[in-house]
């Protein structure tokens, strides 16, 4: 294994130590896993309330995807905030991994934090709400809601990179999760919103990759949607490298308009 292999590896498995630590297995089974449920149930019996059994379906396969969201959107708030707040960013500058790489290996229990989510929608909401036949129609899509606690992380990231002060760094996730649960065609098709709501989804996580797992339970193609919402994650990794990049510069001394300039630091 190469060193800088090593620095990766490492950086990973910190990651993962510093999430277990801030969220414990026990914490998680005793308060997040519940707000997912309760989650899942409100949404899913208004969507069966207002249209019947399919619109109950519908939302059900739409919250599954937004369950991820208040680990995926909301909690990566704390990853940048963490050093922020314990003045341990110095150190970060000093590595020889730079910051938003450190960030973008952090995310990833998010990612799988997420995913779990889902799966506990599909596992107990499901039989609970009476949709057992429709969880494991999504079995087979399981990659797809991966898909999508991938792109949704990479948009909370942007947000907590984007944040500044103690605590605008959770009004910006909370902010950004009721964003995607309006926009994302989560409840109702995105298409009943109006054109302004309608290209905001267009442009954040979650609402191609619904898209394409309706289209897959209807028989329709999906892979397009799917493209797309690859494309999307990519955008938004590149906007939270770019803002991270900027940050980490401009907290060693550039200014923005030396930065427009070409001009950077590397230590």
């Amino acid at each position: 294994m190469t060193e800088l292999a090593w620095r990766y590896r490492e950086a990973i498995r910190n990651g993962r130590l510093l999430y277990r630590t801030e969220y414990p297995v026990a914490v998680q089974l005793t308060t997040a896993a519940p707000r997912v449920l309760l989650q899942c149930l409100f949404f899913s019996l208004a969507g069966r309330a207002l249209y019947g059994r399919a619109g109950g379906e519908y939302t059900f396969t739409g919250i599954a995807a937004f369950a991820a969201c208040t680990k995926t959107v909301v909690l990566t708030s704390d990853i940048p905030w963490t050093d922020t707040m314990s003045d341990t960013y110095y150190r970060l500058q000093s590595g020889s991994l730079r910051p938003w790489t450190v960030y973008l290996c952090r995310v990833l229990p998010y990612i799988v934090s997420g995913f779990l989510s889902t799966l506990l929608v599909l596992a107990v909401g499901g039989p609970i709400l009476g949709f057992t036949s429709r969880s494991i129609s999504l079995l087979p899509l399981l990659p797809l809601y991966l898909l999508t606690a991938a792109t949704s992380t990479a948009f909370g990231l942007t947000l907590s990179s984007l944040s500044t002060g103690q605590t605008s760094n959770i009004l910006y996730g909370n902010l950004g999760s009721y964003l995607i649960l309006a926009t994302a065609g989560i409840v109702v098709p995105y298409t009943h919103a109006t054109r302004w709501l309608s290209w905001a989804g267009s442009v954040l996580p979650i609402q191609h990759g619904l898209a394409a797992i309706r289209a897959h339970l209807a028989g329709r193609p999906w892979g397009g949607d799917a493209a797309l919402e690859v494309l999307t994650g990519l955008g938004w990794i590149a906007l939270a490298v770019l803002v991270l990049w900027i940050k980490d510069q401009r907290q060693r001394g550039i200014t923005l308009a030396e930065l427009l300039r070409g001009g950077y630091r590397t230590a």
